[in-house]
């Protein structure tokens, strides 16, 4: 129905379908129909428009939210996110806590299975000579798609962290980790055969040691390196000082006593996250051809484990 008034032209609309808060700014009483002028039906309207826009937007931010989660879990076979699952993805063994002890050219041996301990037999400088570093093959985010892939925030589960005391874990919340200056770090088989004459008395003595044990030996083919910073979540009802020492003490079962940044903040730089080994790579000795045999490289480390890595090989044997 349209009326004539004073002011402008007013149609008719249903009262009962406005609202309280409504029906009070247009200063009518209630009842089964009433008159509203057209400014008073533009103000409502525009409301009304606000409101359904608004949940309009809600709608498109949850559906986009949702798409981008399943094209992630697609992207990672249905998995989540995560340091772990990438580092599987590209058939990397995790290092957890990550560590600098085993870079490529490592010699390592298997400690323990269950969970995985491995020790390091000779460091990369033994094993290989000093010179190996200049040799070896960097790729980062630019040009890697695991550096890519690896780069940004991660949430870390507090109580899978290795923790020698686990009372920090107790009190945490959630740890975000951000990695940076990502790098896949890759030895070329040419350059053990290079530098294998350079290796040190001491190496081959301890590999011949293991190998008389019946110890198998594997050589640390490529790493994932990366800078690392933590931020703690604690409990909110931890004090400052309380959570400076959790960190502390988190901080040393991490290796990182000297990363200490701040009561929630812990950094570090050229951490090895992930590392892939090759056996056959173990068999070459100065002065003693490889062995020979059909087949690709052979895997020592598990990818499916994640693994502690130690330098006192006597203390876990």
């Amino acid at each position: 129905m349209i009326q004539s008034d004073d002011l402008s032209l007013s149609c008719e609309i249903d009262w009962c379908q406005l609202s309280l808060a409504d029906k009070r700014a247009a200063g009518r009483q209630p009842g089964a129909h009433t008159f509203v002028s057209s400014r008073e039906w533009a103000l409502l309207a525009l409301k009304g428009g606000l409101v359904v826009r608004k949940v309009a937007i809600g709608v498109i931010c949850v559906a986009a939210g949702m798409a981008a989660v399943y094209v992630a879990a697609m992207h990672f076979g249905g998995k989540q996110r995560t340091i772990e699952n990438i580092l599987k993805k590209y058939h990397f063994t995790q290092l957890n806590p990550p560590s600098t002890l085993a870079g490529p050219g490592t010699l390592v041996t298997v400690l323990k299975s269950e969970p995985l301990i491995v020790g390091v037999i000779c460091p990369s400088a033994d094993a290989l000579s000093d010179g190996l570093s200049r040799q070896l093959l960097t790729s980062d985010s630019s040009s890697s798609k695991e550096a890519e892939e690896l780069t940004g925030d991660f949430t870390v589960d507090a109580g899978t962290q290795r923790v020698k005391g686990r009372v920090a874990s107790d009190f945490l919340k959630r740890i975000t980790v951000t990695l940076s200056n990502v790098k896949l770090i890759e030895l070329p088989d040419s350059v053990v055969f290079d530098l294998i004459a350079q290796r040190k008395g001491s190496c081959t003595k301890a590999v011949e040691f293991r190998q008389t044990n019946g110890q198998k030996i594997s050589m640390i083919k490529s790493v994932i390196a990366a800078n690392a910073r933590y931020k703690l979540e604690f409990d909110s009802g931890i004090d400052g000082n309380i959570r400076s020492q959790l960190t502390h003490q988190f901080a040393t079962s991490m290796g990182l006593t000297t990363g200490v940044r701040s009561e929630d903040t812990i950094e570090g730089s050229g951490l090895y996250w992930g590392v892939r080994d090759d056996e056959a790579l173990a068999t070459i000795s100065p002065n003693q051809p490889p062995r020979t045999g059909a087949g690709g490289p052979r895997r020592l480390l598990s990818p499916d484990k994640s693994a502690q890595v130690i330098l006192d090989v006597q203390k876990h044997q």
